[in-house]
């Protein structure tokens, strides 16, 4: 190795490019690998209290905070994204912090390790498990065609 070093970026140029596809900027701020079980809680609290839509724009919230601001998401770092998406902090901090809630949230992570998933997001096409992670457009289409030919869906069980 030279004496002046590599440079290696702290975020795979891969991913770095996906994300700038989707005007998501992955900056590498956080030193830090998060436990995301309280972050999870936050989604599932965001989703049991309200919807769908508010769970997506926590998530959006999370990952700008963490991925692009370098904010490490600790409970107080937690309620303060909560707040921010109009969810009530106190309720919020109540439930991200309950022992049964954060125990249900590992035991769902290990269910989903069991099934194969390592990484998020994670796709499925033709219920089937197509890859995780930050692909290339190209990659998707090259996946809908692969699974399309591999495994049709059924037409009398689409819609359901």
């Amino acid at each position: 190795m030279p004496l002046e070093g590599v440079v290696k970026p702290r975020v795979n140029p891969k991913v770095k490019a996906a994300g700038e596809e989707v005007s998501i900027n992955f900056t590498g701020k956080c030193e830090r690998y998060p436990n995301t079980v309280a972050s999870h809680a936050l989604l599932e609290f965001a989703r049991q209290q309200h919807d769908c839509e508010k769970q997506n724009q926590v998530q959006e919230l999370l990952f700008k905070a963490y991925f692009t601001d370098g904010i490490y998401p600790d409970v107080k770092n937690l309620l303060n994204i909560a707040a921010s998406a109009g969810l009530d902090k106190a309720a919020v901090k109540k439930y991200i912090t309950d022992e049964q809630v954060l125990l249900s949230v590992e035991t769902k992570s290990r269910e989903w390790k069991q099934k194969g998933v390592k990484g998020v997001p994670m796709f499925y096409i033709n219920g089937q498990q197509a890859f995780s992670g930050a692909q290339e457009k190209s990659a998707f289409v090259k996946a809908f065609k692969t699974f399309a030919e591999k495994y049709p869906v059924n037409s009398s069980t689409s819609s359901q």
